[in-house]
């Protein structure tokens, strides 16, 4: 069954249309922005602020900002909330979503987990025409004083993961993102329940890790699809050395290029920056690509004074639960001998 439910999930992805939404640089340390499913199974909780700006030569170039926080609820439940806002020049699109995600474990594989996501949320599109430059002067669209459309929308998820290996499949919105052709244009093809509106992702990668985990190399290979242009894939290897410094490099099929650092401190914080070059293009003269990110997330193991067992008069035994908890000092620097930070 389980087998047969990721093979239709594969095949409806794969017969989707697509529309054009951000791609991220960082995709293999946040697939929670794309993918509903994901929801980093060994933290408690996490959250992570990311900035993008392309092309950095041009005026009003484009902005996106994004927001995602998760929390496993149950070891089979988690929860997260998801906000965007992507902007360029007279186009902009907002949307506010909650995910949830039920997880799978299959203890007899190494810790191999499934997990399905469900992302349910509000996207709002304005596109101010008066801002863009075009050849096409009887384009209707184009040639509209402004556009605006909101509405629900829904995405799908699926996520298989291991301590080393990891799987995204995700269609993030469903429902309709197509912006009409004018502002009186309520035909029902460009209502909020137009399918067209879906776009694919796809990414992977795999942990090869010595010295007790100190160092971790994470080769990783993501998948877009956008209808009305060809498959991107990007292709990338990752770094972590010495669990702190983080380094990664990568090529695309559009041929532009990529690096990245950053370190990652205990607790989970980490700090990354990504480069993104068109240079090998005919677009060399748009400027490079900037993605930025902050993230931090948490995994509190249970205090072994949260439960206090007795013994009644009768001789049965009791676990009570104590709340008074110290949890201990904090040392943000202090390494972490016989313990992966990084999973």
């Amino acid at each position: 069954m389980r087998l047969a439910s990721i093979i239709l999930f594969l095949l409806t992805c794969t017969l989707s249309y697509s529309q054009t939404r951000q791609f991220y640089n960082q995709y293999m340390l946040n697939p929670g922005f794309l993918n509903p499913a994901n929801m980093d199974i060994f933290t408690k909780y996490g959250t992570t602020f990311l900035a993008h700006y392309d092309y950095a030569n041009q005026d009003n170039s484009a902005s996106n900002f994004a927001l995602v926080s998760h929390y496993n609820y149950r070891p089979h439940l988690g929860f997260s909330g998801f906000a965007v806002n992507d902007n360029l020049n007279g186009y902009n699109q907002m949307e506010v979503a909650a995910n949830v995600a039920y997880k799978q474990f299959i203890r007899n594989y190494g810790g191999l987990s499934f997990s399905y996501g469900l992302r349910i949320g509000f996207t709002q599109n304005t596109l101010n025409s008066t801002n863009l430059y075009y050849r096409q002067l009887d384009d209707p669209t184009l040639t509209q004083p402004g556009i605006n459309k909101m509405g629900l929308n829904i995405g799908l998820g699926f996520a298989m993961v291991t301590p080393d290996f990891d799987l995204n499949v995700s269609l993030p919105g469903l429902l309709g993102n197509k912006l009409p052709a004018s502002p009186t244009d309520t035909s029902f093809k460009h209502s909020f329940f137009d399918m067209k509106s879906n776009n694919l992702f796809i990414s992977t990668g795999y942990k090869f890790r010595w010295d007790n985990g100190y160092y971790v190399f994470y080769p990783t290979v993501a998948f877009r699809s956008i209808v009305g242009a060809p498959l991107n894939i990007s292709a990338d290897l990752n770094f972590l050395l010495n669990q702190l410094v983080w380094l990664g490099a990568g090529y695309r099929t559009d041929n532009t290029i990529v690096a990245s650092a950053g370190v990652f401190l205990d607790l989970g914080w980490r700090f990354i920056y990504t480069y993104n070059n068109a240079a090998l293009t005919k677009h060399f003269n748009m400027g490079p690509s900037h993605e930025i990110s902050v993230g931090y997330a948490r995994t509190i193991p249970e205090n072994p004074f949260t439960y206090r067992k007795y013994t009644k008069a009768n001789g049965d035994t009791k676990k009570k639960k104590h709340i008074n908890i110290k949890l201990p000092k904090i040392k943000i620097f202090k390494k972490m001998k016989g313990r992966m930070k990084y999973d």
